[in-house]
Parts: C-alpha cells; sequence; structure tokens
C-alpha cells in the first residue's frame, strides 16, 4: 500500500516524490521455512524490466510409478486412474449449506489424489510465473475434473502448498482419450535445496 499511496500522492495530489525514478518491477518470492502462524518467508527484489534472463523451462513428466522427473517417460509408460465419485443427490446448494466441508460433504464428494514427488533437490530451484500442465486424458463421463496442487516436501517430510493449476474439462466425448491443457497463477517460489517437489492430481481442489 505504501507503493499504492505513493503513486496516488504523485498524479491525483500533484506532489512530486520521486515514485516515477523507482524500479519498474519489485519481485516478491515466497520460501521455506514457514513461520509460526504458516506464512511463507518472502524474499523481495527489484528490476528494471520484466525479463528474466537466468530463467529457463523446467519441465517436469509424471510417471506410472508416482514419481516427477525431468526425464520424459516411453511412450508406453503406463497410466495413472483418478476416479471421481459422488453422491449425485448431493446438489451445490447442500454443499454451501456445508459450507464445502464436514463429515456429510466429505462423503458426498469423496477426494481422491495421486501424488508424484521429484527426488530431493540438488539445488535451490526458483520458480517464476504461471505453472502450466499438458495432460493425455480420458474419461467416461462429457465433464470431469483433473486438479493440480504443486507443493514443496521439506526435508523432514511436511509438505506446503505453493500453487495450484484448477481445470474442470467440459464437453468432452465419453471414452475419448486426448490432449487436456491448464495454466495456474502467477507466483515466484524458491524451493530449496534439500526439500522435494510434489504434483498431487485431484478431483477436489
Amino acid at each position: 500500500w505504501e507503493v499504492v499511496n505513493r503513486w496516488h500522492e504523485r498524479f491525483v495530489a500533484g506532489k512530486e516524490n520521486g515514485v516515477t525514478g523507482d524500479p519498474v518491477l519489485t519481485v516478491a518470492t515466497s520460501a521455506l521455512p514457514a513461520d509460526s502462524a504458516g506464512a511463507f518467508t518472502w524474499e523481495r527484489e527489484t528490476r528494471s524490466d520484466w525479463s528474466v534472463p537466468e530463467a529457463s523451462l523446467y519441465r517436469l513428466y509424471l510417471r506410472a510409478d508416482t514419481s516427477l522427473t525431468p526425464l520424459r517417460p516411453p511412450a508406453n509408460g503406463g497410466y495413472v486412474v483418478l476416479r471421481n465419485e459422488w453422491n449425485s443427490a448431493y446438489s451445490f446448494d447442500h454443499a454451501m449449506a456445508d459450507r464445502f466441508s464436514g463429515a456429510r460433504f466429505d462423503s458426498s464428494l469423496p477426494r481422491v489424489a495421486r501424488r508424484f514427488v521429484t527426488r530431493p533437490l540438488q539445488n535451490d530451484v526458483r520458480w517464476y510465473g504461471a505453472p502450466r500442465a499438458h495432460y493425455a486424458a480420458g474419461s467416461d463421463d462429457d465433464r470431469f475434473p483433473l486438479h493440480c496442487q504443486i507443493f514443496e516436501v521439506e526435508e523432514g517430510g511436511e509438505s506446503r502448498l505453493i500453487n495450484r493449476i484448477p481445470l474442470t474439462v467440459r464437453e468432452w466425448s465419453p471414452g475419448a482419450v486426448g490432449s487436456v491443457d491448464a495454466q495456474g497463477f502467477m507466483h515466484s517460489h524458491r524451493f530449496a535445496r534439500g526439500s522435494r517437489i510434489a504434483i498431487e492430481l485431484t478431483n477436489i481442489d
């Protein structure tokens, strides 16, 4: 809010305060460990433009053995089944009344997840931008959820949610197999050396 107030002061109040000479970009990067309230540590840096010349594409592949690896699996490398089952008598209004939690919600819309995990990172990995996902998927329904959640797993084993790629596929041809693409939310995060990156595919985000 300090920055917002300075821009307001300059262009609404007409006061020369030097804000136009500030760096073009401030990048706030989340990192672990979290504090006692569960909030990330934040690292901030200023940049003169929007480019990140040191960045490169970091691609990870989901494998049927639940590993997460930079190596592309073979074409016949298997598949993972994610069952999406629900009580058809349980409506959105019911879920709203239950505040999307509780025993009735959980039993009517059971959450199913499959987790894929990297090996411990040999170095810090700093992530800029929005995560993207590309799936080869199939379903017997005309629509289905395929949400992705991204975690950092600390050396002690505790998982922290970092980002997500929500997706509900619609107008699908039942029984078909095809490609699905989705994009998550812009974020900057530093995965620490020794941690692991985990991705969960789930029917409920």
